[in-house]
């Protein structure tokens, strides 16, 4: 496993992650995902308050139990599930986001989380208090490190320009190039690492059956996946070394729903090592690029 350094706190991420949204309710089969990604120096799991609920982060504190320090856990705030079970609603306040650190924290069973995110945001939100906020949280031990999950370069900007985040995740892929047109230039000018999410576009780019995707049909996305797929290498490895060909980028956190996906994303981030710079360079150059056309 390789590593990237968050300068600002002095963290070292592995440059692969566990994304949990999908992680199995079996708790032997999260488990032993968990034994396997520390087996092959995964380090970082990354989840939210939001995932089923919290009952995510319940079931990887209790996967946790005895080895909370093999690993550094990433977890979100902000979203607030309503009273009807089905829907929620924003909520970046100060209040909000120490109440769903403590209940995150209780799930976990841990006393604190390493990198804390705002799931979302908007231009309207209190800005100077959230980072206040998280500010006092990282004083007070209970995160080590903070940042903000979300794909609108206009609040990149503002989290880039006027916080101490260390991680922005935002989505990215061939079908998802936009973060190359502003959002990756600002978090490096700030010192801040990407946590790369959509790296497989759901599924679309390795086998999935092609639907339309964002602003690309349905043939578009063929086409896509069949030059992803055209390569001696897997479509797997292909997509992991077209991400980590930015330097912006610190870790891909890539969802996994059994142990066989985790195991079959880990044997292309090892083949992804073999293949050269020319040959992404020359699938870059292939590949469409798109822009924001809102919240630029």
């Amino acid at each position: 496993m390789e590593y990237t350094n968050l300068e600002k706190v002095n963290l070292k991420l592995s440059k692969l992650a566990i994304g949990t949204m999908s992680m199995p309710d079996d708790f032997n089969e999260a488990q032993n995902m968990i034994d396997f990604a520390f087996e092959k120096g995964i380090n970082l799991l990354d989840t939210a308050d939001l995932y089923e609920k919290g009952k995510i982060e319940a079931l990887m504190g209790k996967a946790l139990k005895g080895r909370r320090d093999d690993f550094l856990i990433a977890s979100k705030v902000g979203n607030v599930w309503n009273s009807d079970g089905v829907s929620w609603h924003w909520d970046p306040s100060p209040k909000q986001i120490r109440k769903g650190l403590e209940m995150s924290l209780k799930r976990l069973k841990t006393d604190r989380i390493d990198i804390y995110q705002l799931h979302g945001g908007t231009l309207e939100d209190p800005w100077d208090d959230i980072f206040s906020t998280f500010e006092d949280l990282k004083s007070e031990g209970k995160i080590r490190a903070y940042g903000v999950s979300s794909i609108r370069p206009n609040v990149v900007r503002i989290v880039s320009k006027n916080s101490n985040a260390s991680t922005i995740m935002s989505q990215y892929s061939p079908l998802d190039r936009r973060p190359e047109e502003s959002i990756f230039q600002m978090a490096t000018e700030a010192g801040i690492k990407i946590l790369a999410r959509g790296v497989y576009a759901k599924g679309f780019l390795i086998n999935k059956i092609p639907k339309p995707y964002l602003t690309y049909t349905e043939a578009e996305v063929e086409s896509t996946q069949k030059l992803i797929n055209s390569f001696e290498y897997s479509g797997e490895a292909m997509l992991i070394g077209f991400s980590l060909a930015q330097l912006a980028i610190g870790s891909l956190v890539i969802g996994a729903s059994s142990l066989a996906q985790l195991k079959s994303t880990c044997k292309g981030f090892q083949e992804s090592k073999k293949i050269p710079a020319g040959l992404i360079s020359d699938l870059q150059s292939k590949l469409p690029v798109n822009f924001y056309d809102s919240h630029r």
